[in-house]
C-alpha cells in the first residue's frame, strides 16, 4: 500500500501528474466482495451454520457502506489535485470515521436477519489489527465529504438488498441472491480477510471523460 503510495507521489513529482489517493476502510453493501465478513457472517446464519468470530469478538472496524465510498470517490474526481504548487498529490482516507465493535455489527445483523449466529470465538489471526478508525478530516476540509451511513442503517439495507433490486440491474434478484454464494464479486471492497483497510487505490484528475468511465469502477495502478 505504502510502495503505491509513493509510486504515485513521485509520477506527480516527476510530470505534474495530478494524483488522489483513497484509502477505504472495511466496505460493505451490495455488490461487494464475497470473502468479506458482513457477506461469510449472512451466508452462515442463513444457512445455519456457524459464524467464526476472531480475537474472541474484542475487534473494532470503521465499517463504510459503498454509497458513501461512492461519494468519497467522486468528489475526489470531481475536485482533481491542484497543480499550482509542489507535486499535484493528495492522499484522503475515505471511511465512517466511527470504529464499531464487531459485536455490535453481528448484533444488528442478527436483528436484521431475524435469525440468531451461532459463534466459533477465536484467537487473533496472524497480521490482522484489533482496530481501525478513519480520520478523515483531510477530504473532509478539501471536498466537504461527510459519510451518512451508520451501520444501524446500512446493515439492514444490505440484508434487504437481495430482494429489492434496482430496476437498472438485469435480473438484479437473482443476481443478489448469487451474491451471498459466493458467485458475484464487487468492485469495491476491503482486503481478503475483511479485518483491515483497503489498498489506496489511485485515480488522475483528468476531464469529465474520464470521470464518466471511471465512474462505474475504480482503477487500481
Amino acid at each position: 500500500k505504502k510502495a503505491n503510495e509513493h509510486m504515485s507521489y513521485c509520477y506527480s513529482h516527476l510530470y505534474g501528474m495530478p494524483q488522489t489517493g483513497l484509502r477505504f476502510f472495511t466496505v460493505y453493501g451490495p455488490w461487494g466482495r464475497p470473502d468479506m465478513a458482513l457477506y461469510i457472517f449472512t451466508k452462515a446464519i442463513t444457512e445455519g451454520r456457524p459464524i467464526h468470530v476472531f480475537n474472541h469478538g474484542d475487534m473494532m472496524r470503521d465499517f463504510t457502506y459503498v454509497d458513501d465510498i461512492v461519494t468519497g470517490v467522486v468528489a475526489s474526481l470531481d475536485n482533481p489535485t491542484p497543480s499550482d504548487k509542489g507535486a499535484p498529490h493528495r492522499i484522503y482516507n475515505i471511511g465512517n470515521n466511527n470504529s464499531e465493535p464487531l459485536m455490535r455489527l453481528i448484533g444488528i445483523l442478527e436483528d436484521a436477519l431475524g435469525m440468531k449466529a451461532e459463534t466459533i470465538m477465536e484467537p487473533m489471526q496472524m497480521g490482522d489489527v484489533k482496530e481501525t478508525y478513519a480520520d478523515i478530516s483531510a477530504i473532509s476540509r478539501d471536498l466537504g465529504f461527510k459519510p451518512t451511513t451508520p451501520i444501524d442503517v446500512g446493515v439492514p439495507r444490505f440484508v434487504r438488498y437481495p430482494e429489492t433490486p434496482p430496476s437498472c440491474v438485469p435480473g438484479g434478484s437473482l443476481r443478489r441472491r448469487a451474491a451471498f454464494s459466493g458467485a458475484v464479486s464487487g468492485s469495491v471492497s476491503g482486503p481478503a480477510s475483511g479485518a483491515s483497510a483497503v489498498a489506496a487505490s489511485f485515480v488522475s484528475g483528468a476531464g469529465t471523460g474520464a470521470l464518466a468511465s471511471a465512474r462505474p469502477t475504480h482503477r487500481r495502478v
